[in-house]
């Protein structure tokens, strides 16, 4: 089902004009639009619906460079591959990293990710500035707001305007890092932040982060790789991919169709609650029975078979790093 079709299906359920042609009120259409996206996403994050949300990228490295920003649609990593060594790169916490290698200087193949959170930007600061601007020349009325560290680690407001595709300095005073950025309104290019003050197809500029057109901010899934990486390895990240809400009427929901209705059940279950209406105790049982049979449908395929612990005669690597024996600890 299409978003206008489960727009239509709710109209007629509930009695609104709109099922039969008619027209329904800009704050009711905008009340079940918010029901029907609060069902997708109570869905799509539900444990074991994992695999509806799932996406394959890939990472290559940087010779010497450990920290990497992963794609901005990812919200978290499932598995961080090397192909070209058949291994799996394993999750470290950052203070076994600082542990191990608290001068950060240990280079050779990496085996280990350690997760650095959610940046405002791709990559840290440099020079204690940064210059943002679009790639098209409409975009000179959006502003570009947020904080920063400055460099006595106070937190600092920056208040900017785009100006098209000139450069426009971001701080006052030199800064650390951006802690958050957003625009007051979308613009229609693309919002790039730099480290310099020179044209974007210069090589020595370096690229924080971006803003694509259409959106208000972004976040970037940042992590380190240990050890620093020694030469250049593509990774293969899957990942799960952050939910898109239904906006357009031809967008269609990332669920198996047969359960499509189940994002009308939840809508009218709330509306009905909303009016206080007696048939709200159907309406649940109706939305719980078919998600029960969409969780069952997903987590239990028909060659789904459970067995007790890992499966026999599997070399593992270790996930202590190459030279301890293989086995998980």
């Amino acid at each position: 089902m299409t978003f206008l079709e489960i727009l239509n299906a709710l109209y007629e359920d509930l009695g609104y004009s709109a099922g039969t042609g008619g027209v329904v009120s800009s704050d009711t259409k905008t009340r079940l639009s918010r029901y029907v996206n609060d069902s997708y996403r109570q869905i799509m994050r539900l444990p074991g619906m994992e695999m509806l949300r799932f996406e394959t990228t890939s990472l290559t490295t940087t010779i010497g460079e450990p920290r990497y920003a992963l794609a901005p649609a990812t919200e978290q990593i499932l598995a961080l591959t090397d192909l070209s060594n058949q291994r799996r790169i394993v999750e470290m916490s950052r203070d076994d990293y600082l542990n191990i290698d608290p001068g950060q200087t240990v280079q050779g193949t990496p085996w280990a990710w350690i997760p650095a959170g959610l940046q405002a930007m791709k990559t840290p600061l440099i020079n204690g500035q940064a210059w943002v601007r679009s790639n098209l020349p409409a975009d000179n009325t959006q502003r570009v707001t947020g904080t920063y560290l400055d460099t006595s680690g106070l937190v600092r407001p920056y208040d900017v305007a785009l100006n098209g595709v000139s450069n426009v300095q971001m701080f006052n005073l030199s800064a650390q890092a951006i802690l958050t950025c957003s625009l007051t309104a979308v613009t229609q290019g693309d919002i790039s932040f730099w480290r310099d003050n020179k044209p974007t197809s210069d090589p020595s500029n370096v690229l924080y982060g971006y803003i694509w057109a259409g959106q208000l901010a972004s976040a970037f899934y940042v992590i380190r790789l240990w050890p620093t990486p020694s030469s250049v390895i593509t990774y293969q990240v899957d990942s799960l991919v952050t939910m898109t809400p239904l906006v357009n009427d031809w967008d269609v929901p990332r669920l198996p169709v047969d359960f499509h209705n189940v994002l009308v059940d939840y809508a009218r279950m709330r509306e009905y609650e909303l009016r206080q209406d007696d048939r709200f105790q159907q309406a649940q049982m109706y939305y719980q029975e078919g998600l029960k049979t969409l969780k069952n449908r997903v987590n239990n395929p028909p060659d789904y078979r459970p067995v007790s612990g890992k499966y026999a005669g599997q070399d593992k690597s270790s996930d202590l790093g190459p030279w301890y024996p293989s086995g998980r600890w």
